[in-house]
């Protein structure tokens, strides 16, 4: 999480279980997507979903305070096709359990934290182009 190189398996949107292979938060570096499953009618990427690709800015890592505390990670993101800022909190608990926000907007999502190594993602495309 310090060197912003992580993958959130999100398993939870609200009350309604998802794939964690659809589903998920990817971080590497200075780009983060970030990728849910939608009405395959309103699909953008190819996969049955939307795919946000973006700029990470203001990042900001708050280790444990000891090994019952979590993880709070907070950035703001850029996306490359609608320009929009998106601010996200991420909460990491012992046995790599957690939540996000995204600021003003969803909120509820459950996950699993891992490395990029650990994760079994499937990433679309941005079928606009």
């Amino acid at each position: 999480a310090e060197d912003k190189e992580f993958v959130v398996e999100i398993s939870k949107l609200g009350n309604r279980l998802v794939s964690k292979r659809l589903n998920f938060l990817y971080s590497h570096g200075n780009r983060v997507v970030i990728q849910f499953e939608t009405n395959a009618y309103s699909s953008e990427n190819g996969l049955g979903g939307r795919t946000i690709d973006g700029t990470i800015s203001n990042y900001n890592y708050t280790p444990p305070k000891n090994e019952n505390k979590p993880i709070y990670i907070n950035f703001d993101i850029t996306s490359t096709f609608n320009q929009k800022n998106y601010n996200i909190t991420i909460t990491v608990y012992s046995g790599g359990t957690a939540l996000i926000s995204f600021g003003g907007g969803i909120s509820n999502v459950k996950g699993f934290f891992m490395s990029r190594k650990e994760a079994n993602i499937n990433t679309g495309v941005d079928m606009r182009n």
